[in-house]
């Protein structure tokens, strides 16, 4: 498997409507290197997980503690939300699920 160029995404606040909402807008927090993997037997049946064909798993070749805050990542233009970060060694896993927001 390849590993992929990765960005970690977060919203940003870039202001305030005229009823006093956020408006914020993703910026990029950090590149890293990552790939997909398969989901092994066992994620597949744990208890409140529901796997679809839009979530995924991510390696990122960084240790979790070296990730900076962030709720989305982009790969190959499709971003994707992280519903779960899990230590893995040097290593973090990443469950992610597919979002309508691409970057062309």
């Amino acid at each position: 498997m390849k590993w992929e160029t990765c960005t970690l995404v977060n919203p940003e606040i870039t202001g305030y409507d005229e009823l006093g909402n956020e408006i914020k807008k993703d910026a990029d927090v950090q590149t890293v290197f990552g790939r997909f993997t398969p989901f092994s037997e066992t994620d597949l049946h744990i208890e409140g997980r529901t796997v679809t064909k839009n979530s995924r798993k991510v390696l990122i070749r960084k240790p979790l503690s070296g990730i900076l805050p962030c709720e989305k990542i982009r790969i190959d233009g499709l971003q994707y939300r992280i519903s779960e970060k899990s230590a893995a060694g040097r290593f973090t896993v990443l469950y992610v699920e597919r979002t309508g927001a691409d970057d062309v």
